[in-house]
């Protein structure tokens, strides 16, 4: 059992590691310099008044909660979360159906939207 555990978090472990990321045309962008421009972003949201908006879904939904308790908490940011009607997006079109509704009731203007 000791082996399967230490296996486990060996391979959590190294998952940071072997994170790619890229920008919206696909070319590759190093780790850091994602980090720079979300906490970039999320200044510049937070400096014009709006607030961050994190959408989840099953175990994404902690995620967002957790999200977004960290983004308030500990970087005094307005964020809030939003689950309930992440249970009802089955496919690609519902998402951006409630992501549009979303945005219409409560007209984020500069805020910003994060999915998982």
């Amino acid at each position: 059992m000791r082996k399967i555990i230490d296996e486990y978090f060996e391979t959590l472990g190294a998952l940071p590691a072997r994170v790619e990321s890229t920008d919206r045309v696909g070319r590759s962008l190093p780790i850091e310099k994602v980090f720079e421009q979300v906490i970039a972003l999320a200044r510049q949201a937070h400096d014009g008044g709006y607030k961050l908006m994190f959408i989840g879904n099953g175990g994404s939904a902690a995620m967002a909660a957790h999200g977004a308790t960290d983004y308030f908490k500990n970087g005094e940011f307005r964020a809030t979360c939003f689950t309930d009607a992440a249970h009802h997006m089955p496919d690609l079109q519902t998402v951006e159906q409630v992501l549009r509704e979303m945005h219409r009731i409560t007209k984020p203007n500069g805020s910003i939207m994060v999915m998982d």
